[in-house]
């Protein structure tokens, strides 16, 4: 409707935003939605423990990028997980991105009927997906390698 421009800057923006107040307003409250929510089996605390078990912010990013993630969640897990206010931005940043992006061209594509290039950006962005799952203990040991280096520069 708005073109691809804009559309995807009023649903990245507007998508942020909204990630942030759930974030703040559920890393605040404590509560009966906490006892009803991560008491039970079900699948938010199944995508808790995959969130917290390793690298907490790289898995809200990687969260946020898979197909079909109901990502009403992300933000209230990751308000529980060990990822700070700060982190969260980030990765909601960096996970949200390529998403909303190829959501928006792939809308834009189905307008004018190109349903074969819709499908194949949907392949794409779930093999880029399984691919930063299969390769997020050595992206996260470059990391902090990067960091490590960094912080050892800054202090000379």
């Amino acid at each position: 409707v708005y073109g691809f421009v804009l559309s995807f800057a009023v649903t990245f923006t507007s998508f942020v935003i909204a990630n942030m107040i759930v974030y703040f307003i559920a890393k605040k409250r404590i509560g009966r939605l906490d006892e009803l929510v991560f008491s039970s089996e079900g699948k938010v605390q199944k995508l808790f423990e995959w969130i917290n078990n390793e690298n907490p912010a790289y898995m809200v990013m990687l969260a946020y990028m898979m197909p079909g993630m109901p990502n009403g969640f992300v933000p209230y897990v990751a308000s529980k997980a060990d990822v700070d206010a700060k982190q969260f931005f980030k990765v909601l940043v960096i996970g949200t991105a390529p998403q909303i992006f190829a959501m928006c061209f792939i809308s834009g594509r189905l307008v004018r009927g190109d349903v074969a290039l819709s499908v194949i950006v949907m392949i794409l962005m779930f093999v880029m997906v399984v691919v930063l799952y299969v390769l997020k203990d050595r992206i996260i040991s470059a990391k902090r390698r990067i960091r490590e280096k960094t912080a050892g520069t800054n202090r000379n």
